[in-house]
């Protein structure tokens, strides 16, 4: 490295919002900087393009008005507290809200998957994925204290991870999820793998809330992919119908359960019939 050579490094909260930056050479703080809960600057530079909020999930502020900043998929305002264009996957989500209402605890690096996000765990947001994962109690219970006592939390983790590779699968490991979704795809399949993706997508966010504490970009990266899968199985049956509460509507005979007649033993009477087979 070259003498005088100055590098910033930016400090990083639970969320990945840059919070400060400070010298690489000398330590000293050279910026910080606060954000209102939907992103909107409340000290540091106000304008400019760049990494700000919820930058270090790749999100980059555009120093646009009302499209300040990208996210891979689509501009979000971060004065109107809302996305500048429409959920493709409206109406099964929201069409312009930012994360439910709750952009403390979630985030969305890519406009089409919120996730819950965090560092030291979370009761609530805990006990919310362990219900899609249907964890049981005395495991639930040791996540939520893992944060008071290190050798239970890497008995949580290790468990946990045990738990991620069945689901997931993993080292030839083969877990719950049996691929994409595809369109030739019947719709209890379609079910089936959207809900696998879910539960993979649960497990690893439970793994980086009750096992890391700060913000891990690798473990982010694998959850948005499962979401993407379960987002793309759910695209493919609202198209297909699936979801239809129609009960007028005639089913795709691919759904349709065949049940074969009983066939009698060779050398008996069938009763229903009286022929001796």
């Amino acid at each position: 490295m070259k003498l005088g050579f100055e590098k910033q490094v930016g400090w990083v909260d639970f969320l990945g919002s840059i919070t400060g930056k400070t010298s690489s050479l000398t330590g000293a703080i050279l910026t910080t900087h606060r954000y209102k809960p939907y992103g909107a600057r409340l000290s540091g530079p106000f304008f400019g393009s760049g990494f700000f909020w919820t930058g270090n999930t790749g999100s980059r502020s555009t120093g646009r008005p009302f499209a300040e900043q990208y996210n891979r998929a689509r501009h979000y305002s971060t004065l109107l507290s809302q996305w500048t264009t429409r959920d493709a996957l409206w109406p099964m989500e929201l069409a312009y809200g930012y994360v439910w209402g709750n952009p403390t605890t979630w985030t969305d690096p890519k406009g089409s998957s919120t996730i819950i996000i965090g560092g030291v765990a979370n009761a609530a947001r805990i006990a919310a994925l362990a219900a899609i994962l249907g964890i049981s109690i005395p495991l639930l219970l040791l996540i939520l204290a893992a944060g008071g006592s290190i050798e239970a939390r890497r008995m949580v983790c290790r468990q946990l991870a045990r738990e991620k590779d069945h689901i997931c699968g993993n080292k030839g490991i083969r877990g719950d999820v049996k691929g994409e979704c595809d369109g030739d795809d019947p719709c209890m399949t379609l079910f089936y793998k959207m809900d696998a993706w879910k539960r993979c997508a649960a497990i690893r966010q439970l793994v980086t809330l009750a096992c890391y504490d700060a913000f891990d970009p690798v473990h982010l990266k694998k959850v948005l992919e499962a979401m993407d899968h379960e987002k793309r199985c759910q695209a493919i049956a609202f198209l297909k119908g699936c979801f239809d509460p129609d009960p007028c509507r005639v089913p795709d005979p691919q759904d349709i359960p065949v049940i074969p007649a009983p066939i009698p033993a060779a050398g008996t009477i069938d009763p229903t019939t009286g022929y001796y087979h």
